[in-house]
């Protein structure tokens, strides 16, 4: 992993745990963030296959017993557009549990919602850069947001942009994103897997179905062994170092 992005996912990690102990009223919260580990130098030409897959997830949630929350996230950039407008975000997957530990502050609408990711339905929820950028002094509440193909009813809006680390197949160095939220269900179903990459005229293709995996351990007394339990979980399943077991404020698990 390259060092900005190393910094940005300590930062990001850091940030969360001190969000986490705090949405619930808990006076502690003990935080691992499991991330996909790009390879530096990829072996072969085509698509590049890496990283956190969603049998980990399940493996992870259903084997590892001090969990308390886990939550699962993509993310990759994107073009959003309204009508003639066109904004780079990142765009990112996850569950509805994302915006009470990132304590989140939803200004318009709402969040998403478990029934949104039941349903796999096309909506968004943007922070508020892109709702000044894209519609200036309209509503975007209720408005079609178009990503690739797609279309999102965006539903809601959030005042200030999460701190996360950039996304996979950005080159930027851990500044805040304009962000767009949609559910990963639908993420999945409608984007795939594949984040293509277009750099000076030449294309890069690379494949990962989740960024990370941020995870709440109930007692701070049993974080090294849940980071340890989830490094064995992930080493009978992978052939290759592709992800990172980190603990926040302490050094990298692998």
């Amino acid at each position: 992993m390259r060092l900005f992005a190393r910094l940005a996912v300590f930062a990001a990690v850091a940030t969360w745990a001190g969000m986490a102990a705090a949405s619930d009223g808990s006076a502690e919260t003990a935080v691992v963030i499991v991330q996909s580990v790009k390879p530096q130098s990829p072996s072969r030409a085509g698509v590049v296959n890496y990283g956190l897959t969603r049998d980990d997830y399940r493996r992870i949630i259903t084997t590892v017993p001090t969990i308390r929350r886990a939550i699962p996230v993509r993310q990759t950039t994107a073009k959003a557009r309204y009508r003639g407008e066109v904004a780079d975000v990142m765009l990112i997957g996850t569950t509805e549990t994302f915006a009470a530990a990132h304590k989140l502050e939803v200004a318009r609408g709402r969040f998403l919602t478990e029934k949104d990711l039941k349903q796999r339905k096309n909506v968004a929820v943007i922070s508020r850069e892109i709702a000044r950028k894209l519609f200036l002094d309209e509503d975007p509440i209720g408005k079609n947001l178009r990503m690739e193909r797609n279309y999102f009813l965006i539903v809601g809006v959030v005042s200030k942009a999460s701190a996360l680390p950039p996304a996979e197949d950005s080159d930027r160095r851990g500044d805040a994103e304009p962000q767009v939220f949609v559910p990963l269900s639908t993420m999945r179903s409608r984007l795939g897997d594949v984040a293509v990459k277009t750099v000076a005229g030449s294309s890069a293709a690379e494949q990962y179905e989740l960024s990370r995996i941020e995870i709440a351990v109930e007692d701070p007394a049993k974080i090294e062994a849940t980071a340890d339990l989830i490094r064995r979980i992930l080493q009978a399943s992978h052939e290759k170092a592709d992800y990172s077991v980190e603990i926040a404020g302490q050094s990298t698990i692998r």
